[in-house]
């Protein structure tokens, strides 16, 4: 999964440290801004940050892309099934028809 995002930073912040601040990504997470690798990091629900200072865009929009890997949810499953603990993990999904049964 890529999270992309824009942010704008005003012209008068130049010269002044500016950082992204990650609360933390759930599991290995790459970053890029305008189109230039950050770099990366791994584990869970760890805080990280990347000082942005001298590759931010001032008076310009700038775009964020965070891609988000998370290899432990089972082939087939969904990562929203996963973090709502919906399935146990030897488990098979449901298909639509049993999710759905008599529903209307």
């Amino acid at each position: 999964m890529v999270v992309p995002e824009t942010f704008f930073v005003n012209k008068s912040q130049a010269g002044r440290l500016i950082r992204l601040n990650f609360d933390g990504v759930d599991y290995f997470a790459t970053v890029w801004l305008n189109g230039e690798k950050l770099g990366e990091h791994e584990a869970g629900y760890v805080p990280f940050s990347y000082d942005v200072s001298r590759k931010a865009r001032y008076g310009q929009s700038n775009l964020l892309a965070v891609k988000v890997t998370y290899p432990w949810i089972p082939k087939g499953r969904g990562f929203l099934e996963y973090i709502h603990g919906i399935f146990p993990a030897d488990s098979k999904p449901p298909s639509l028809d049993e999710k759905f049964a008599g529903k209307s």
